[in-house]
């Protein structure tokens, strides 16, 4: 029989389903690929995409889907298949200590641990004493049994090699750029404001400088939009996107 029959199926017990942008990019856009090459994979994500999705346009919602989330893990928990890899993200159960995950650590099978973040420092760094003394050295006490650790670039791989993790490679985030393609109707050298009198308007970066307000041409009240629009992203890139892509408080 083949190593790749014996080790045959990998359980993926993800945090997120597949709209959580550190799931997507750490887990499951390599299952193709080794499902490929043999294995029979299965996803288990943690929270789901309504969670995802919840968390912040209803905070109640999400919260009560977060409680969920801990009761449907400890279900995936309890029907293991025994021989299966585990590829786990971060932790099994956040905000919980490591003794309740220990028995799954007792080195029966292979566990991998995959980090892309710093979230030791959820625990460790806490404004909490009581966070930082039950929970200050749960990840380290993770990535010191694992069977892999899995870091994103050298600060997390460095952290796995001082908890005294057994092994540890660095892969860091990428992208496969077979699934995203440019959309031809942008252009890279200019770019459309819509103005009340003039209508639609294609402008070029270059020529940003020379625009005055003629008559007919693009009103103050106009350019005052386009530069509370341009705030606003600012400030949802900040606050909205840069959180979720960094997984920021997934669950906590």
């Amino acid at each position: 029989m083949s190593a790749a029959r014996i080790r045959a199926e990998i359980v993926v017990l993800a945090r997120y389903g597949p709209r959580g942008a550190s799931s997507r990019l750490r887990l499951y856009q390599f299952i193709p690929a080794l499902e490929g090459a043999g294995f029979r994979v299965t996803r288990r994500p943690m929270f789901s995409d309504a969670y995802v999705a919840a968390r912040y346009r209803n905070p109640a919602a999400a919260l009560a889907r977060a409680a969920g989330a801990y009761v449907r893990r400890l279900g995936q928990l309890a029907t293991l298949p025994r021989d299966a890899v585990l590829w786990v993200e971060y932790e099994l159960l956040p905000w919980l200590p490591y003794a309740v995950e220990r028995r799954l650590f007792d080195g029966s099978r292979p566990v991998v641990v995959e980090y892309d973040d710093a979230i030791f420092h959820r625990y460790d760094r806490s404004r909490s004493a009581a966070v930082r003394r039950w929970l200050g050295d749960k990840i380290d006490r993770i990535m010191r049994a694992a069977t892999l650790v899995v870091a994103g670039n050298a600060y997390l791989a460095e952290r796995a090699r001082s908890a005294g993790a057994q092994r540890v490679e660095i892969i860091p985030t990428v992208i496969d750029l077979g699934r995203y393609h440019r959309k031809e109707v942008f252009s890279p050298d200019s770019f459309t404001v819509v103005d009340s009198k003039t209508g639609a308007r294609t402008l070029a970066y270059s020529d940003v400088t020379e625009v005055r307000k003629q008559s007919g041409g693009i009103s103050t009240l106009t350019w005052g939009i386009i530069a509370g629009a341009a705030a606003a992203a600012i400030i949802v890139g900040t606050v909205v996107v840069k959180p979720v892509l960094c997984d920021g408080g997934a669950g906590c």
